[in-house]
């Protein structure tokens, strides 16, 4: 007889897995193995969880030159913070190098809040190590290349439905974000904000907002633009906050 190998893992209750990059919590996880990953080896291909999941990045500590090539946060204003995904449910697609997760969706890290109903992670295929990063914008702060587990980097996020972006500035200002679709690409470190018509995307700071065809936000230099823009004339009418 032929050696055998696992085709399925199905785990339910409390379930906690845990690598050298992240912890996952959720109520039951599915486990889907096969060659396609890598040729020759039986590796995991899919994970399913369900019943609320939890995710955590274990950041390494890193100074220096050496902490441009670690891994960062989605929104990480610097290498090392810690970034909470919560969801109802996921799927990981390692043979695509896709992430999806629905329904309640929130990221999270010291400064930052994203959330939406629909949150995806593309990635690609880089080898085992993530090279030097050398092409850093003024603050030095917002990499554009950023390590996802072993061989591995995030190219784009997409969040869809209900889409809505808290951060909090170092200066103490609040810049807050909503619109029903948003794309995060990494290269560029730019969040772009729409809206499906008639809606249209608005971004507010402390003491001015906007509404306007598309919002952009440089996320090394904290600018933001609207195209487009009509100025919003009362901020307190502005409802961010969901119900």
């Amino acid at each position: 007889m032929g050696r055998k190998v696992p085709v399925r893992a199905l785990c339910t209750g409390k379930v906690k897995v845990e690598d050298n990059s992240a912890r996952l919590e959720s109520g039951s996880l599915d486990i889907r193995f096969g060659d396609r990953v890598k040729p020759g080896t039986v590796e995991a291909e899919k994970i399913i969880a369900e019943n609320g999941v939890t995710i955590r990045n274990i950041p390494e500590p890193a100074t220096g030159a050496e902490a441009k090539a670690k891994p960062a946060g989605l929104l990480a204003r610097r290498p090392g913070n810690v970034t909470t995904l919560d969801a109802r449910r996921g799927e990981l697609d390692l043979v695509a190098n896709e992430a999806d997760f629905y329904d309640k969706v929130k990221v999270s890290e010291p400064g930052s809040e994203l959330t939406c109903e629909h949150l995806k992670a593309i990635a690609r295929t880089t080898g085992d190590v993530i090279p030097d990063l050398e092409s850093y914008r003024a603050r030095d702060e917002f990499p554009d290349r950023i390590a996802v587990g072993a061989g591995r980097e995030l190219v784009r996020v997409t969040a869809d439905r209900d889409v809505r972006l808290k951060r909090t500035l170092p200066s103490g200002e609040v810049q807050r974000a909503t619109g029903d679709h948003a794309v995060y690409e990494v290269k560029e470190r730019t969040l772009v904000m729409t809206a499906d018509p008639p809606h249209r995307p608005t971004a507010v700071t402390t003491d001015s907002g906007m509404v306007g065809d598309k919002v952009t936000i440089e996320l090394d230099t904290e600018e933001v633009l609207v195209d487009n823009g009509d100025a919003l004339t009362r901020l307190n009418d502005f409802k961010f906050d969901k119900k």
